[in-house]
């Protein structure tokens, strides 16, 4: 009899362990939906701040979004690098809501480079219970040269010498690294159009290549999907133990797929994607 009690608990133990996990992998999705053209972001913004009076945590990183209304389920997620590294990563899953906003501070002394792009996401559900989607791209950057000069974008003759020096040093460390993958994976450089994860942000308003508007919304969101449930998730869950390059993203010159490569604890990983027109 207790030996049957045991093994029932162990039983009820197991398939509760397995509810919790499945529900919170459900939580880590984000899902791509056809664009809904009813609804919009009523704004949405990605900032990197000095605060000039705090020597413990003297950068300020926010993410804010908001629909118009209320939607079934809000998803925001940020990434941060920090001279090609990764930095950090700030994100949330909220169901009927409009708003969001993330916020983390930190310190920084060295020179640095800092750049950060958020994915802004609403899942809409109807009342004929078809689902379609809402989805913005925000993205901000912050140059400190570790003494007193801190800005967004050059405006002086001398903010404009540290950007091109530390833009060049990082431009150099992220070919090397994305070259070094790709020859890792065998992969003709020639046959792709790179795209760091960072310059994706200009996708938001222009299309890509080849592609009208709607098809390059479906073919960054769908990317995005790719990239939570491959990449993102990894970070969220605490898997990533080094600071890692920067991912970038590889869409073939047929435009038949995409490719992108980043690097987990030293392990290379690549996600390819189909494109369908």
């Amino acid at each position: 009899m207790l030996k049957k009690l045991l093994i029932s608990i162990v039983l009820i133990s197991l398939l509760m362990f397995i509810i919790v996990k499945m529900n919170h992998k459900t939580e880590q999705m984000m899902k791509y939906f056809p664009i809904d053209n009813q609804h919009e972001f009523e704004n949405a913004s990605t900032t990197i701040s000095y605060l000039p009076n705090n020597n413990k945590n003297n950068i300020l990183w926010q993410t804010n979004s908001k629909t118009t209304i209320p939607q079934y389920l809000r998803q925001d997620v940020s990434l941060l690098y920090e001279n090609g590294l990764f930095k950090g990563i700030q994100q949330k899953w909220q169901q009927d809501v409009a708003k969001i906003t993330l916020e983390k501070s930190f310190n920084i002394k060295n020179p640095s480079l800092l750049m950060a792009i958020s994915f802004h996401h609403a899942e809409i559900h109807h009342e004929d219970e078809t689902i379609s989607s809402i989805q913005q791209m925000t993205s901000d950057q912050l140059y400190y040269n570790g003494k007193s000069t801190i800005f967004n974008q050059p405006k002086t003759k001398s903010e404009t010498e540290f950007s091109i020096k530390i833009n060049e040093k990082n431009n150099q460390y992220l070919t090397t690294v994305w070259d070094n993958w790709m020859s890792y994976f065998q992969i003709n450089k020639e046959d792709y159009r790179p795209i760091p994860l960072t310059d994706l942000v200009v996708y938001q308003d222009k299309n890509l290549k080849h592609f009208s508007m709607s098809q390059t919304e479906k073919i960054v969101g769908q990317l995005w999907e790719g990239l939570y449930e491959n990449y993102i998730t990894l970070l969220i869950d605490g898997q990533e133990k080094n600071h890692h390059p920067m991912p970038t993203i590889l869409l073939a010159n047929d435009d038949s797929h995409l490719i992108v490569l980043y690097e987990i604890n030293d392990e290379k990983m690549r996600l390819i994607q189909n494109i369908s027109k």
